[in-house]
């Protein structure tokens, strides 16, 4: 059925809208249009119809204040569908400065935080993110991001100045004249840097720096080697016996122990740490004269062993490496490893190892002792394990990896959701992580949200994202949230087909809402549904559903013909037609005119006119001759259908048709008020295009039919002389003529046409025919029969013809011709 309309041309409504200065429907006509290629799998196209839409308001003022931005959230998930990074970033750019301009900063962060995060390593991007957090206030987060770009890009001169400048505006004057000072090393010279550490000078001297002297003790100055090396604050250090939170969504960081270790213990730690060593290399290490051979409890422990009290060993054997890991990590290693001997699976003593790893500066020692640690470990030990490893492991992806899948397993919804927020940028994959995930998380609609609006960010379609999407939707819907509910279960409608139930909801909830933007795309969704159905009932009780949510819709219309057709429903099937009719469906003619005909006597003459008309509006005059012949054998003398009919085949020129309309009816001033506005439409090309003899061609006869005889006689003689149609213009300049009484004048015409080659056979008859009555009204009794015989050689069924032959008297006595003539 789709076949029967042609392709919509959205961008001639777009225009006509712009023109009109409806801009909220040349948005809405965008969107449905861009939704429809969207929904068939074409995000080219659908990206192209907002790219027209924004080329056509270039330069149109006064645009709504919320335009451009709804076309940009459109825009940008499409590029970033077609891997366009570059004109997604542009776009995101600009739909960010819509949010600055109309003072929407949370959301302008947002956008660019999540921008960001998609690409960590783009420049442009994360310059962006620093005008933005800089316009909205967040100073901090500016300069955090400046100095991260220093760090990975090099201390380059621009960033080493937009640090300090960021570090002035917060007024911490110390940290800010160490990155000046960077600058002058590197841009000696630098206008900015000697200002900006003149301006610090004088605020030192004039003690205008509050507080400076007690935030030196409360945090470590940055050193100018720092800042060479990428200015990176120091990270805590944190507590290992830290369990609960793991993790914190943002906004609410855990609070975690910080060690602070003052200069002088520092350097108590270093020179404990030197004596350690001196004491191994005294006892003698490196030929394995280690002290702890000769320990009481540690023989005492092997003695255990050797009995096969096996607790006994392990007490015993731990206790002295406790002992001994105070002075000592080398021997302390080697007598934990005994225990292991005996208790493999100790992740306890494994971990303890691990950490003494680290306290030695052996990280990856500490990192291996983890590993086998986690291979033993269950539960919320393994947990913390893994835990500790992403922090020691920051890059380690698998870790992260792992890491989530124990909080899913765990339960831990929070610290689930929001890892899964955090590693789902680095992950290729996303379904991989949101799939374990849902089921934790299906029935509780906050989770769910946040995820969904992750994965639609993501403009991921996957089966995982449509259980998220279509999940949330029918919660929300039961929970009185429609509005929300709806716009999910249309985005799961996108990844996948809903079922006709899930349709049907959606559309009770929608059909009552005026201008609701989901109508459309719920209405052509339940219609896909139709074909699957049987019952006739139900498709109608559907197409009527249909019908309220898109009452304009063609292809709903015939849907309902064809199912009334089959219910044999007369009364409704023929309103449905003529509700079709009305949307003037130009590219259904042959399917009006076939359904017209099989209604038939079903509709009423004036339907019937109607229908014509429309066949006229759709320039298929040889239709609504068609529908005018229906009616006119239907009612002979319908005057209505005739003028109908005679316009559609003035306006194609055809002779034959016109001359015939003659000899059926009689000009009359009566046709004038039927003819008003075709005569008025003719005059006006008349006045703009004065040269086209079509133009004086109809107006004649037009002003023929009304009796108007002077001004057709005028539009038939240009007619004539432009060399168009000759012996037909004689045979009404004749007749025009004999109205007016110029009677010698007419029958100049009509020999005029007589002696023309290029008559057809039925203007030539009809020219004999006035020829014959002139001779009449002149006494000419056997040059009339001769002229009419001749006719009738040409149209044997020429009825005018045979009755003024049969009428003619055969003495020459006066008779009474047509229009009061006498012979």
């Amino acid at each position: 059925m789709s076949a029967l309309f042609g392709k919509r041309n959205y961008k001639a409504t777009l225009q006509k809208f712009i023109a009109r200065g409806h801009f909220d429907e040349a948005l809405k006509e965008a969107v449905e249009e861009g939704d429809s290629f969207y929904d068939k799998n074409d995000p080219r196209s659908a990206l192209q119809v907002y790219l027209d839409l924004l080329k056509m308001c270039e330069n149109v003022d006064a645009l709504p204040s919320s335009f451009h931005g709804k076309i940009y959230e459109k825009i940008i998930p499409l590029f970033f569908e077609l891997d366009d990074t570059k004109n997604g970033a542009h776009y995101t750019f600009l739909l960010v400065d819509e949010k600055l301009k109309h003072n929407e900063k949370d959301a302008a962060v947002d956008l660019i935080s999540i921008l960001q995060s998609k690409f960590p390593g783009k420049m442009e991007i994360a310059l962006k993110a620093v005008d933005v957090y800089m316009a909205v206030g967040q100073f901090e987060n500016a300069f955090n991001i400046v100095n991260k770009l220093i760090e990975t890009k090099g201390a380059k001169p621009a960033l080493i100045e937009l640090a300090g400048e960021l570090l002035f505006t917060m007024k911490k004057y110390e940290d800010a004249e160490t990155y000046f000072n960077v600058l002058l090393k590197l841009k000696p010279n630098n206008e900015v840097a000697l200002k900006k550490l003149s301006e610090i000078l004088e605020l030192k001297e004039t003690e205008a720096v509050p507080g400076e002297k007690e935030k030196k003790i409360e945090r470590e100055p940055l050193e100018k080697s720092t800042v060479k090396a990428g200015i990176s604050p120091a990270q805590p250090l944190i507590d290992t016996s830290v369990k609960k939170p793991l993790l914190t969504p943002p906004g609410k960081e855990p609070k975690l122990k910080k060690t602070v270790i003052s200069g002088e213990k520092q350097k108590k730690i270093t020179a404990a740490k030197e004596s350690s060593t001196a004491k191994v290399q005294a006892s003698g290490f490196e030929t394995a004269e280690l002290t702890f051979v000769n320990d009481p409890e540690y023989i005492k422990g092997l003695n255990c062993m050797d009995e096969g009290d096996e607790e006994e060993a392990k007490k015993l054997l731990t206790n002295a490496a406790e002992r001994y890991a105070k002075v000592n990590f080398i021997e302390t290693e080697y007598i934990y490893n005994k225990v292991l001997l005996i208790d493999p699976g100790n992740v306890e003593i494994i971990r303890r190892l691990s950490h003494l790893s680290e306290e030695n500066g052996n990280k990856k020692n500490a990192i291996f002792y983890l590993r086998v640690a986690c291979k033993y470990a269950k539960g919320e030990e393994k947990l913390d394990i893994l835990y500790k490893m992403t922090n020691l492991l920051p890059q380690d992806k698998n870790l992260k990896k792992d890491f989530y899948g124990m909080l899913v397993n765990l339960g831990k919804k929070e610290d689930a959701v929001f890892m899964f927020l955090k590693i789902g940028d680095t992950e290729p994959n996303v379904s991989s992580l949101s799939a374990p995930l849902f089921p934790l998380i299906k029935e509780d609609v906050e989770y769910l949200r946040t995820v969904s609006k992750y994965l639609r960010n993501k403009s991921l379609s996957d089966k995982t994202t449509f259980q998220y999407f279509y999940t949330l939707g029918k919660i929300l819907c039961n929970t009185n949230e429609e509005t929300e509910g709806i716009r999910w279960l249309i985005s799961a409608h996108r990844i996948n087909k809903l079922s006709l139930d899930d349709y049907l909801e959606l559309a009770s909830y929608i059909v009552d809402i005026p201008n609701a933007p989901e109508k459309n795309i719920v209405a052509k969704a339940l219609y896909g549904c139709m074909d699957d159905i049987v019952d006739l009932s139900k498709k109608e009780q559907i197409i009527e559903l249909l019908l309220k949510l898109d009452p304009s819709n063609k292809l709903f219309l015939l849907k309902r013909i064809y199912i009334l057709e089959r219910k044999g429903d007369t009364k409704k099937l023929v309103k449905t037609f003529l509700e079709f009719i009305d949307l003037s469906p130009v590219g259904n003619v042959d399917f009006v005119c076939d359904e017209a005909k099989k209604l038939g006597e079903k509709l009423t003459v004036k339907e019937l006119i109607k229908i014509a008309q429309f066949f006229e509006i759709a320039d298929r005059s040889d239709k609504a001759v068609e529908m005018y012949e229906l009616i006119l054998k239907r009612e002979p003398g319908s005057k209505e259908a005739a003028l109908n009919m005679f316009i559609v085949h003035l306006e194609n020129e055809e002779a034959d048709s016109i001359v015939d309309f003659f000899d059926k009816f009689e000009p009359s001033h009566l046709f004038s008020q039927s003819l008003e506005k075709v005569i008025k439409k003719y005059e006006e090309k008349r006045a703009k295009d004065s040269l086209n003899y079509n133009v004086h061609y109809v107006l004649g006869f037009l002003c023929f039919i009304v009796e108007r005889y002077e001004e057709a006689i005028a539009a038939f003689q240009f007619v004539v002389r432009s060399g168009h149609y000759i012996p037909l213009m004689c045979l009404f300049l004749g007749m025009s003529f004999e109205k007016i009484g110029l009677f010698d004048f007419a029958a100049k015409q009509y020999e005029r046409g007589l002696s023309l080659k290029d008559a057809t056979d039925s203007v030539k008859a009809h020219l004999l025919y006035r020829n014959a009555l002139r001779k009449k009204f002149d006494g000419s009794i056997d040059e009339c029969k001769n002229l009419l015989k001749e006719a009738l050689k040409i149209v044997p069924d020429f009825k005018l013809a045979q009755e003024a032959l049969s009428s003619a008297p055969d003495d020459g006595n006066v008779i009474q011709v047509e229009g009061g003539e006498k012979a």
